[in-house]
C-alpha cells in the first residue's frame, strides 16, 4: 500500500450532513489508507475521548495534546494493530491512557528537578528553607494523589474529579456523568474510599487518622 497522506485531525466543514455510514465499513475504509473515513471516525470519537483525558489530566490543553497524539498513533497503526472486531473508542483510549502515563512520568520528573534547583539555589536562606519544604511536600502529596487517580476505575475517578477537584455539586456532576445525583455520590464516597487506602499505603495519609 502507498504511503499515506496525514490525516485532517481537524473538524472538516461541511461534513456534518453526510449520511452516516456503517460503521464496519468506515472501519475498513479507515484500515485501509481512507483519510476521509479517517476523519470521520475522528469527528465522531475526539469529544469522548478529551471529555476522558481531562478528568485523568486535569488541564483542557494538556488534554487535547495528548488527544491529538493518540489519534496520529492511531492513525499510524490502525491497519496492523486495530482488531476490527473491537471497539475503535476503547482501542484509541487505550493508546491515550499510555500516553497520559508518559505525561505524568514526564512531568513528575521536571518538577523534581525544578524543585531539587530551587532547594539548592535557596540553601543560602535559612528564611526559606521551611518553606521550600512545605511546597515539596505538597507536591509529593499531589504526586501521589495523581498517581492513586491512575489506579482507581474511571467511573470512579470521573466522579471524585468533579466533586473534589473541580467542586461541583451532585447535580451539577451527575448531569455531566449522565446519572442520577444518588448514584453520584456512592461514586464520590467509593473514590474516596479507595483513594484514602491506596495514599496510606503510600505512607501519605497516617493510618492513625484513618482508623480514627
Amino acid at each position: 500500500m502507498g504511503a499515506r497522506s496525514e490525516p485532517q485531525l481537524r473538524v472538516i466543514e461541511g461534513d456534518a450532513e453526510a449520511p452516516a455510514e456503517g460503521r464496519a465499513r468506515l472501519l475498513e475504509r479507515a484500515r485501509a489508507g481512507d483519510s476521509s473515513a479517517w476523519s470521520q471516525l475522528y469527528q465522531e470519537s475526539f469529544a469522548g475521548l478529551l471529555r476522558h483525558v481531562t478528568f485523568m489530566v486535569l488541564d483542557v490543553e494538556v488534554a487535547e495534546d495528548l488527544c491529538q497524539e493518540a489519534f496520529a498513533v492511531a492513525f499510524a497503526n490502525i491497519e496492523r494493530s486495530f482488531d476490527p472486531s473491537g471497539s475503535f473508542e476503547a482501542w484509541v483510549r487505550g493508546i491515550a491512557h499510555n500516553l497520559v502515563r508518559k505525561h505524568w512520568r514526564k512531568r513528575q520528573r521536571r518538577d523534581r528537578a525544578h524543585a531539587k534547583l530551587e532547594v539548592v539555589a535557596d540553601r543560602e536562606s535559612e528564611g526559606r528553607v521551611n518553606e521550600q519544604v512545605d511546597r515539596l511536600e505538597r507536591e509529593r502529596r499531589a504526586d501521589a494523589l495523581s498517581a492513586a487517580l491512575e489506579l482507581i476505575p474511571a467511573n470512579l475517578r470521573e466522579a471524585f474529579v468533579l466533586s473534589d477537584i473541580r467542586e461541583l455539586s451532585a447535580a451539577e456532576g451527575a448531569d455531566i456523568l449522565g446519572i442520577s445525583p444518588g448514584n453520584f455520590r456512592v461514586r464520590v464516597s467509593r473514590a474516596r474510599t479507595r483513594l484514602r487506602a491506596l495514599l496510606t499505603d503510600a505512607g501519605i495519609i497516617s493510618r492513625t487518622v484513618v482508623s480514627s
